[in-house]
């Protein structure tokens, strides 16, 4: 029994050195590899001075539709694609609005008197924030499947949605920091930028800022998903200069659309209605909120099954949100609050009984607790 504890002991400490050895290894690989990254604000006097077309990609995922945009307007514009990653300059916000405060400081010229914007995804918000600061230059502004309405968002609340950007925050520095991944997880939809800039971005403000935009404005929206849908309805309606068009995922005519919003030179600039000011400054409605389906609601099960294990009681109160807000049905919410609290609790009675007593001498278990507490 001796030999095998000092075979066991001997199996960890090698483990533990060939750990730290892969960890440190990892780290030199992308220290050395981050010299050449791109910056997140390109050098400008580098670039032609016909540079007209701005483009605020999502935060974590790179969307096809985007991608045939860009192709298709280089042929004829100079684009600047903006790499949130760098973040030098930020000051420790990493906010929307301090993203595009910076990048104005160095569009502060006027050999750049007239721009086009497009945002994607998340990236709407940091379109919004830049034209709302350069509204003298701004032609047009394309929004591409838009997000950033702080009820569509997770939880529907900025407090609740906080708590999860920060979780997931401390699970991406985890798999950044504590796995040798030679900077795997960096350039992925895993880098910790992500949900710092989810985290500082207060959406409870940005509904003014499109409410207060009046650049004309294009809404493109893909029809295989009823969320974005929804939410481009709502963009629709507080960005009072604007107009939506519906694509199918593979239909490469909204590239012409797209295309022809930018080129057209005349005045865009339409008369706004009064019932359309009037229904821009209403509050929001949850009806307008579609039910969550397929892989977004097997996702928002399991989120509710692993809050359980943190917290039962905030986990059936943001369960109980997502109902009233329209997220997700009573049923499946219910089912898994159940689920969650019935598999913690089997799991910790389980645990008692498997290890007894002598729980309370072994680690870590003896950190927490002593004999004399049972």
């Amino acid at each position: 029994m001796k030999n095998l504890q000092n075979s066991f002991l001997r199996g960890w400490k090698l483990f533990l050195l060939l750990y730290l050895v892969l960890l440190f290894s990892s780290y030199l690989f992308e220290t050395l590899s981050t010299t050449s990254q791109p910056a997140v604000f390109p050098n400008l006097s580098n670039i032609d001075r016909n540079e007209k077309v701005i483009v605020f990609p999502d935060l974590e995922y790179e969307s096809k539709e985007l991608s045939l945009i860009i192709s298709e307007l280089i042929k004829t514009n100079d684009v600047l694609v903006i790499n949130y990653t760098d973040t030098t300059g930020l000051e420790n916000n990493f906010s929307a609005a301090s993203y595009v405060r910076k990048l104005r400081t160095l569009l502060n010229s006027d050999e750049y008197d007239s721009l086009h914007v497009i945002g994607n995804g998340f990236g709407a918000v940091f379109a919004s924030n830049f034209v709302l600061l350069n509204d003298n230059r701004i032609e047009s502004l394309i929004l591409l499947d838009p997000e950033g309405i702080l009820e569509f968002e997770l939880l529907g609340g900025h407090i609740l949605n906080s708590s999860v950007y920060s979780a997931s925050k401390i699970v991406y520095w985890g798999l950044n920091n504590l796995i040798p991944d030679f900077g795997a997880f960096s350039k992925s939809h895993f880098n910790t930028i992500y949900p710092q800039v989810r985290l500082d971005t207060d959406l409870r403000i940005e509904k003014k800022i499109f409410s207060s935009i009046n650049v004309p404005t294009l809404i493109a929206t893909t029809n295989d998903n009823d969320i974005n849908l929804s939410q481009s309805k709502e963009f629709k309606r507080l960005l009072l200069n604007s107009e939506q068009v519906i694509f199918n995922k593979d239909d490469t005519l909204f590239l012409q659309r797209i295309r022809s919003f930018i080129s057209d030179t005349t005045d865009k600039k339409n008369e706004i209605s009064v019932s359309k000011k009037i229904k821009s400054i209403l509050p929001f409605t949850y009806s307008n909120i579609s039910g969550a389906k397929g892989w977004v609601l097997v996702g928002l099960i399991i989120l509710i099954i692993l809050s359980t294990f943190i917290s039962e009681d905030l986990a059936c109160i943001g369960a109980g949100l997502m109902v009233a807000r329209g997220l997700m049905s009573f049923t499946p919410a219910v089912a898994a609050c159940f689920i969650g609290i019935f598999v913690g609790d089997t799991l910790v009675y389980l645990s008692g009984k498997w290890l007894g007593k002598n729980a309370a001498s072994k680690i870590p278990f003896k950190w927490f607790i002593s004999e004399m507490d049972i």
